[in-house]
């Protein structure tokens, strides 16, 4: 198993993930306005970062903690901010329960605080 790159340096996988943090708001903006081929692209693009970054984290050996951290943190964000705006958005043919939404957000807590 390869060591990660302690430092705290910012790579093409890091500013792919940087990405991912930056095109959240205007995903969950295209859904709120109804925008939703906008938003469909958006998340496909975002979820494309997701797959490409690690990709090539672990091909360019480029790997680092500060990678570690933001990946993980930028698919809780938009995984939160895109069923929470589905659950408050009247515009779809269903409904997102709220009490989804609370354990969506309560497995996330646990996830982070590490139980």
């Amino acid at each position: 198993m390869k060591k990660m790159n302690q430092s705290m340096q910012c790579t093409l996988s890091t500013y792919l993930t940087i990405g991912r943090f930056f095109l959240t708001p205007f995903i969950v903006y295209a859904m709120i306005t109804g925008a939703w081929k906008i938003a469909f692209l958006l998340f496909i693009t975002a979820a494309f970062t997701d797959i490409l970054d690690g990709f090539l984290a672990r091909i360019l050996h480029q790997e680092t903690f500060l990678g570690a951290l933001l990946d993980p943190l930028a698919d809780k964000i938009l995984l939160i901010s895109c069923f929470t705006t589905l659950a408050f958005t009247n515009t779809l043919p269903f409904s997102i329960p709220g009490w989804f939404i609370f354990l969506l957000l309560a497995r996330e807590t646990l996830i982070i605080g590490g139980f």
